[in-house]
């Protein structure tokens, strides 16, 4: 589920960690937090239900799932209605003087959040309009446990779904989402998206405390979340 948005951007310091040196062969103990940055402009709409979606979702798998709106937004998500039996997601929100979507700054303020509050070892931040399923994702963090490895992108290629298949998704019940099976790439009734990334990145503790974050420079949407990872790099 993805569809286009501008951005624009901000950054605060951070004092450097002790880096880790081995690839681990099993993912890092340390908490991995969930960032969902999200502005909306029009109450009800499309992408409204998409974070709706998200965040039941995500909060039944992790703890540390956190949305980043940006502040004034229309969405009055009431975020006891994504609760789950154990966990529920976090809020943010983060006051922004502009008309443009400032995902740089709300990426930054939610890394930051999650390392000094929850202690976080990595972020994984994922755009308020695509579905990913984070059982491959966590399962594979030990790769970011190298610091030869900074950075990944979890996805390269992606299903871009038709409303109709997405807001049939929205009204799944937990099982039946946790068993789609997304579209085969054979499937030339849907467009497969190959790109550095759609929208989505993990990056350790290390990495962002080391570059200082994503570049709050950029505006308009594209680039920044690539500018990030080939500053890793």
């Amino acid at each position: 589920m993805r569809h286009n948005h501008d951005f624009a951007c901000r950054v605060e310091e951070f004092a450097p960690c002790a880096p880790t040196s081995a690839l681990s062969r099993a993912p890092d103990e340390g908490v991995c937090a969930i960032v969902i940055p999200f502005f909306l402009r029009n109450s009800g709409s499309f992408r409204e239900k998409n974070i709706r979606f998200l965040l039941e979702h995500y909060s039944r798998l992790s703890p540390h799932v956190l949305l980043v709106e940006q502040l004034p937004s229309l969405s009055g998500i009431d975020l006891e209605s994504v609760a789950c039996s154990e966990h529920s997601a976090h809020h943010l929100g983060l006051p922004v003087d502009s008309n443009l979507v400032n995902k740089c700054a709300l990426v930054n303020a939610g890394a930051q959040h999650a390392f000094r509050k929850w202690n976080a070892r990595y972020v994984w931040q994922i755009d308020a309009d695509i579905f990913l399923s984070p059982v491959p994702v966590f399962q594979n963090l030990s790769i970011l446990n190298s610091v030869a490895v900074p950075v990944i992108k979890p996805y390269i290629h992606f299903a871009r779904l038709p409303p109709g298949q997405t807001l049939a998704l929205h009204e799944a019940s937990a099982n039946e989402v946790d068993s789609y099976d997304p579209p085969s790439p054979n499937d030339l009734t849907i467009g497969i998206e190959s790109l550095v990334g759609p929208g989505s990145m993990i990056f350790s503790r290390h990495a962002f405390e080391s570059t200082g974050g994503m570049d709050e420079n950029y505006s308009g949407w594209g680039w920044e979340d690539i500018d990030f990872a080939e500053r890793l790099s």
